[in-house]
């Protein structure tokens, strides 16, 4: 049986995939199990940040981003194995690549919500992503345009909080992609849904604070999926494509389903194929 450091997923990623696209890697944890060897390809700060995280869920959620995202670097670049990636923290506490290839432009983001694990991969610019499960909360208008406000308002109660949920999932990952995280206000940027076909609604943004400097072309893109949304904001506004992969287990083979295209820009809906699995080395 092949160690954990050697774990790959097949067949293998190619690089030049991500100087046109954003790859995004979804785990459910309610249906992935995690064994304790997973720890192994962690670094020893990555190993002693989990233990220090007292609900159980939390730390598997954060030992199985951290190693998926390994695992995905090493299957891209092949020579660096799992184990062997460092990663620093930008001044705003995201994490970063401590010596990245492609001369510095790779750029990766997690998010966590509930059971979900999501990660985006990309060589293009900058980039955020976010995933939100359903939640209880009512939505709260001090993060909203006054655009967005109506908007929400002009829904059906049922509809408001998914509506309100999808609007925090984009500012969220917007802002990842600033690296400013809470520095940059919710209500700097507002979203509007133009409906564009029965599954589709195109996404639309607007900066409202000159001040900020917002004047990058942007590309934002959402997708609901088994009820969670997934968000995505990219500092480039020719983004090609944006390729889905949910992954199955981690152990003891790393499996995923088909890859998904979403089209960039767009608000729509993953359909689940089921088409046959991948599969790598045993762990």
């Amino acid at each position: 049986m092949a160690s954990p450091t050697s774990a790959a997923i097949t067949p293998a990623l190619h690089v030049d995939e991500l100087s046109r696209a954003v790859q995004l890697f979804h785990i459910d944890l309610k249906r992935t199990a995690l064994p304790a060897t997973l720890e192994r390809i962690l670094s020893a700060d990555e190993r002693a940040r989990a233990a220090r995280f007292h609900a159980a869920d939390t730390r598997s959620r954060f030992i199985a981003g951290r190693t998926l995202l390994r695992t995905v670097l090493a299957t891209y670049f092949p020579p660096i194995r799992p184990q062997e990636w460092a990663f620093s923290t930008s001044p705003a506490g995201r994490p970063m690549l401590g010596d990245p290839p492609l001369g510095g432009r790779l750029s990766f983001n997690i998010s966590h919500s509930a059971s979900d694990v999501l990660i985006a991969i990309t060589a293009l610019a900058p980039l955020g992503v976010d995933v939100e499960k359903p939640r209880t909360r009512d939505p709260v208008f001090e993060v909203l345009t006054a655009s967005e406000i109506s908007q929400l308002c002009r829904l059906p109660r049922p509809q408001q909080r998914d509506r309100y949920r999808s609007l925090w999932s984009l500012k969220e990952a917007f802002t990842k992609a600033l690296s400013a995280g809470t520095d940059i206000p919710f209500r700097a940027v507002g979203f509007r849904y133009t409906r564009r076909s029965a599954t589709h609604d195109t996404i639309s943004a607007t900066f409202m604070d000159r001040a900020l400097g917002l004047t990058e072309n942007w590309c934002f893109t959402q997708t609901w999926l088994a009820g969670a949304v997934l968000s995505l904001a990219v500092r480039e506004a020719s983004l090609d494509a944006v390729l889905y992969r949910r992954i199955r287990t981690l152990h003891p083979d790393i499996t995923f389903d088909d890859e998904t295209a979403i089209t960039p820009g767009v608000r729509t809906k993953v359909r689940r194929k089921l088409g046959t699995k991948k599969t790598g080395p045993s762990l």
